[in-house]
């Protein structure tokens, strides 16, 4: 996230539940040792510095919830996943030129924003 974050040639948009997210497999780590408390804090303290910065966070409305009911009725998705593509597919824009590009590495979520016609970055591939 970090090196996407520092090529990025606009601001990275993240839905505001990715803060918990974030948070969870932090602390996962730190917990199975493989980070310690004080890298762990610097990392969330790091990120929590750049929102609003680097980050624009698009919070969950109603209208999201039911682009994401209409998307696990559509595609073969779990319940975070539809919310993370329906954040990026209802985000505000000017032109179909301007549309955000949605950056995942799971194929299921690639597959479904791909059959909505958006564009679409694995950082893994």
């Amino acid at each position: 996230m970090l090196e996407l974050a520092s090529q990025a040639e606009t601001n990275l948009v993240i839905l505001s539940l990715s803060r918990v997210e974030l948070r969870a497999a932090v602390q996962r780590r730190v917990r199975s040792r493989d980070l310690s408390k004080e890298n762990a804090s610097a990392a969330l303290t790091a990120f929590n510095d750049h929102l609003g910065t680097i980050y624009i966070v698009q919070h969950v409305t109603e209208a999201l919830i039911e682009r994401a009911l209409g998307l696990i009725d559509k595609h073969d998705l779990r319940a975070y996943d539809s919310i993370q593509l329906a954040a990026c597919l209802t985000l505000p824009m000017q032109s179909s030129e301007d549309r955000a590009t949605f950056t995942c590495a799971d194929q299921r979520l690639i597959a479904a924003a791909v059959k909505e016609n958006w564009p679409v970055l694995n950082p893994t591939a």
